[in-house]
């Protein structure tokens, strides 16, 4: 059988052909992440990168922070690197798990000034005017990844080696490994596709989670000691101080976010880290009923109903007043 067979057919919207058009008459293509690159970023870049040189196009992966080591499995695999000031020569730049321009950081002004055409790929809710050209996004996919891969199929150059292993790799990093509430039928048809093109996944959560540095352990226990529970034990934070970050990885917060998300009780976990420029940055986790988009977006953050995030512009400690404070009005009555 053929691996394409087993992806269930999406039929293409208007706007999703014209992002097509678009990835179709371009010559140069830039791809491009958020800040703090994750394994959605990640993967949908190796992934479209993939199909993009099949394609014939010259294709450049800039990102505003190089990804963590964690996923050097997949990014010695293409050619990622980090903003360092300039651009290279592109026709088209296409952004990638993100609808804010300003998601890009250090990039945001050359982006948003320059001429190339603008394509977002994504499967978040967006909450602002359209400054793009034109967009693939579909905000029932379970990643950004699965995106890239149904561009590969209209494109006509469907995913193989690298480009499928990318593409499960974002996968199981949106889906946390089929255990969250967006690993739908679509997720588990595209990793029976993937795995049929040739994808191990013994070997993928060998690469993420058996390769670990040896302070490693001790790293997590640093942020899991910083849980603070609140409203009846229903909301926990981690709070993350300059002062604990050159000890802690991205990876690790995740980490430590579901081993409180699996505390009985416990239905919203928030991640704040204080940044460098005397901000905070929101990742907000829900379980059960709960929903953390709302209060994301009154941050002026986004992200999914279980998964959103924000960056604050307060340093720590007030950051997570504000956020206590709007947890109280959102969840104080229960899940909400």
């Amino acid at each position: 059988m053929n691996p394409t067979d087993l992806a269930q057919p999406h039929a293409v919207t208007s706007e999703q052909a014209e992002a097509l058009r678009c990835l179709r008459a371009a010559k140069r293509v830039l791809l491009v992440g958020h800040q703090r690159p994750d394994g959605d970023v990640i993967g949908s870049q190796g992934a479209l990168y993939a199909a993009l040189t099949d394609a014939g196009k010259q294709v450049h992966i800039v990102n505003p922070d190089p990804a963590d080591d964690g996923l050097a499995f997949l990014t010695d695999k293409f050619p990622f690197t980090a903003f360092d000031g300039e651009l290279p020569e592109h026709d088209t730049v296409v952004f990638l798990d993100l609808n804010e321009i300003e998601r890009t950081g250090p990039m945001t002004a050359a982006l948003r000034e320059g001429q190339a055409t603008k394509v977002v790929v994504d499967h978040h809710l967006a909450t602002g005017e359209p400054w793009w050209d034109a967009a693939f996004v579909d905000i029932t996919a379970s990643a950004t990844g699965i995106l890239s891969g149904r561009i590969a199929d209209e494109l006509g150059h469907p995913l193989h080696g690298a480009g499928a292993e990318a593409a499960f790799l974002a996968l199981v990093s949106d889906t946390g490994w089929f255990r969250f509430e967006n690993a739908n039928s679509d997720a588990f048809q595209w990793a029976s596709r993937l795995t049929a093109a040739g994808v191990r996944p013994a070997e993928v959560q060998r690469a993420l989670y058996q390769k670990h540095r040896p302070e490693r352990p001790h790293a997590l226990s640093r942020v899991l000691s910083r849980v603070a529970y609140h409203l009846d034990g229903r909301v926990g934070v981690i709070d993350l101080p300059l002062s604990e970050l050159e000890h802690v990885s991205p990876l690790e917060g995740n980490a430590a976010m579901d081993v409180v998300r699996s505390v009985a009780g416990v239905e919203v976990v928030f991640l704040l880290r204080e940044l460098e420029t005397r901000q905070t940055k929101l990742s907000a986790r829900a379980t059960g009923d709960a929903e953390v988009h709302r209060l994301a977006v009154s941050f002026g953050g986004g992200g999914h109903a279980k998964a959103a995030g924000a960056q604050i512009d307060a340093r720590l400690d007030k950051a997570r007043r504000l956020v206590l404070e709007r947890a109280e009005e959102i969840y104080g009555g229960g899940a909400a």
